[in-house]
This record gives C-alpha cells, sequence and structure tokens, in this order.
C-alpha cells in the first residue's frame, strides 16, 4: 500500500501558489476533501487534493465555469469532457476574433488622430460597410429626448457589452438633410458581418444600412452641444450638387472624437454622407 503525503494548508497554499482562504473555500465546495487530524485539530489535504487543485486550475485556465472545471474532474465521462472542451474552444475562437477586431479599431483611431491636422477638410468618396443601426437620443431645435422603448433598451443593453465592436455615432435621417432641419439622433452602430458573428439581438426598430457609397468628410465641430450637424455640412452639399449626387440614406459618423477642452465642448470627426446620382430628367 503506498502511503500519501499529507499538507497542511500552509504547505499547500504556498506549493500551488493559491490564497489559503481560496483553498478553503474549494474544501467547502467539495473540490477538494481535506481530512481533520484527531490529535491537533489542524486540517491535512493529501496528494489526491493537490492534483485535484491543479486539474481545477488547469480547466478554470482554458475558460471553464467552476461548475463545468468541478465536473470534468468528478463527474464527466470522457466524451463528456470533450465535448465541453470543444465548446469552449469555440468561446476561445470568438475572444480571438473579438480582440482582433477591438485591434483594428484602435489602430483606425489612432491614425486618424495622428492624420488629423493634414485632413481636416477635406472630401472624398469612400465605401461604408453594411451595418445596423439602432437609435436611443433624438435632438430637436428646443430639446434632447431618449428615445425610450422596452425593446430598444434591451437590444442596447445587448450591443453595449461589444464596445469598441459597437460604436457611437450621431446620424441624420435623409428627409431631415433634404429639409436642411436641424433635428438629430444618437445611436449605436455595429457592422452586419459583427452582428451576425456575436448574434446580437435585433428588435423592429433596429435600422439596416446596406453598403453604399458615401461621401468623406473630416471636419471639426465648435460649441457641440449647442449647433446642429447639418450647419457644418456645407462643403459635403456643395460636392454633391457639382457632381450630381444626391443624398440616398442615413447620414452617420465613423470614427470621431468628442472632447472638452476649457468650457468648450469639441467634435473631431468624419460624416459619411450616402449619395447616388441624381436622375437624368432629360
Amino acid at each position: 500500500m503506498i502511503l500519501m503525503a499529507n499538507y497542511k494548508i500552509g504547505e499547500l497554499s504556498k506549493l500551488l501558489k493559491i490564497p489559503e482562504t481560496t483553498i478553503r473555500y474549494y474544501d467547502k465546495m467539495g473540490i477538494i476533501d481535506s481530512q481533520k487530524n484527531e490529535e491537533n485539530g489542524y486540517r491535512l489535504f493529501n496528494d489526491v487534493d493537490m492534483h485535484n487543485l491543479m486539474h481545477y486550475k488547469m480547466y478554470r485556465s482554458y475558460g471553464l465555469s467552476q461548475k463545468a472545471a468541478q465536473q470534468c474532474i468528478y463527474d464527466f465521462e470522457l466524451s463528456e469532457i470533450d465535448q465541453t472542451l470543444m465548446k469552449n474552444l469555440t468561446n476561445i475562437d470568438l475572444q480571438i476574433s473579438f480582440l482582433t477586431s477591438k485591434k483594428n479599431i484602435i489602430l483606425q483611431k489612432k491614425q486618424f488622430i495622428e492624420q488629423l491636422d493634414s485632413r481636416l477638410g477635406t472630401l472624398s468618396e469612400v465605401e461604408r460597410e453594411a451595418s445596423y443601426l439602432i437609435g436611443y437620443r433624438k435632438r430637436d431645435e428646443e430639446q434632447t429626448s431618449l428615445i425610450q422603448k422596452k425593446a430598444n433598451s434591451a437590444v442596447i443593453s445587448n450591443w453595449l457589452e461589444y464596445f469598441p465592436l459597437v460604436k457611437m455615432t450621431p446620424f441624420l435621417l435623409e428627409k431631415d438633410v433634404r429639409m436642411r432641419s436641424d433635428e438629430g439622433y444618437s445611436g449605436l452602430i455595429l457592422s452586419q458581418k459583427l452582428a451576425h458573428e456575436f448574434n446580437l439581438s435585433r428588435c423592429e426598430d433596429v435600422m439596416e444600412l446596406p453598403a453604399c457609397r458615401c461621401v468623406s468628410y473630416i471636419f471639426q465641430r465648435q460649441n457641440a452641444m449647442s449647433v446642429p450637424f447639418i450647419r457644418y455640412l456645407e462643403p459635403v452639399f456643395r460636392y454633391m450638387e457639382e457632381r450630381a449626387y444626391e443624398i440616398d440614406g442615413i447620414v452617420t459618423f465613423d470614427p470621431y472624437i468628442a472632447l472638452k477642452k476649457h468650457s468648450e465642448h469639441l467634435f473631431y470627426g468624419r460624416v459619411l454622407v450616402p449619395v447616388r446620382e441624381k436622375p437624368d430628367l432629360g
């Protein structure tokens, strides 16, 4: 019969780099099973406990929940462990995709900031990717108000968990731009590709923006809390008139940076105005 070594809690804590309070918690939860020394009252742990703790740490490092890690040690058959690990592998792939997209967004914003001084006032034509958009705030000449709908709130809460893949954006409706109205909205925007990849929820108020050609205009907006965006877009309207373009969808802003300096609200950004050629009426 092979005698197993016994460890005091302090020895096990030092060996496995696990706090004593955590070991006591694991003992209470049944992840390990200490035995009380009747002579001195100490609780002792053996080689099996150490082995189970190491495996528990290993499974937790894979991203498994406490329950799943414990089940892999005590309850699951090999096939069930395999299924659990494969499911977690899918989650890891999603995390890698999330972090890769997050890195690209940060690099894009960094590049925008670095090139801002030389690109302010520039106009160009770009492609805007297919996206989903939901509004959460409306602004007109007199006041700003939240768009309060239960379904919207649920979608917004879900989307906010995916910052910065989900981005904040002011937006202008096509009809308001045609009328040169001061009305504007604030919303969240997300590429359709990422929305499907991460299975983000949608409701009937989520607007589908198809991929489209846009006039891009990089500008600085002062008095950002009081002056409507429409009043800064005259260069875009002149550009469109010169080329016989007309607006063809919802206007969005990406990227943009809002900040406050010396009590003044500033806005630096790129507006994307969807366009098409005006029909030939001749």
